[in-house]
């Protein structure tokens, strides 16, 4: 797997979902479109079905990936990276509601006490680059494909808007069975 992802291309969207923030990634205005960060989102998708969780949605699944990737990376004695990230992403809760990204940005900074902004952003450009490698080799490595057989069926719950109705339609053509509340 890390051969097909890219880590520029998934540094670049970690970038764009920080600046928009998590729980914006779907805001539709006169000045901005839903953010869709593919490999991002794959990834997300990859490792929510090797670790068989039940995050429902992408934005769910996107989240428990950066969740766990910073609990990992600290875990592994990155704590300065983990932390930085975290409160880029998160702030000091990792549940609950996100406050907006520029706060975030602003509180990471003071927090951090890099005295300019150019020296920051060099550290934050850094960080992320090295996250970015570092979640595509976490997913790849939870993705053992277990053992499966023909009684054991996947149950996989999906959202879909009908506003977006390629996006729906695909995933009632890739369904094996649905239930439409």
């Amino acid at each position: 797997m890390p051969g097909l992802l890219d880590a520029d291309a998934l540094t670049d969207e970690l970038n764009d979902c920080r600046q928009r923030g998590l729980d914006w990634l779907d805001r539709s205005t006169t000045n901005q479109r839903p953010i869709r960060p593919a490999v991002l989102e794959q990834l997300a998708e990859d490792y929510g079905a090797a670790r068989r969780l039940g995050t429902i949605g992408r934005i769910g699944q996107i989240k428990t990936l950066l969740r766990d990737g910073i609990v990992e990376l600290a875990r592994q004695g990155h704590s300065s990276d983990a932390d930085l990230v975290r409160d880029l992403f998160f702030g000091d809760s990792m549940d609950g509601p996100i406050p907006a990204p520029g706060v975030l940005l602003r509180r990471a900074q003071e927090r951090f006490g890099d005295a300019t902004q150019s020296r920051f952003r060099e550290r934050r450009t850094t960080v992320m680059r090295s996250f970015a490698r570092f979640l595509i080799g976490l997913v790849s490595s939870s993705a053992s494909p277990p053992a499966r057989t023909e009684d054991q069926r996947q149950q996989v719950a999906r959202v879909g808007y009908v506003a977006d109705s390629e996006h729906f339609i695909g995933l009632l053509a890739e369904a094996v069975s649905i239930t439409i509340v």
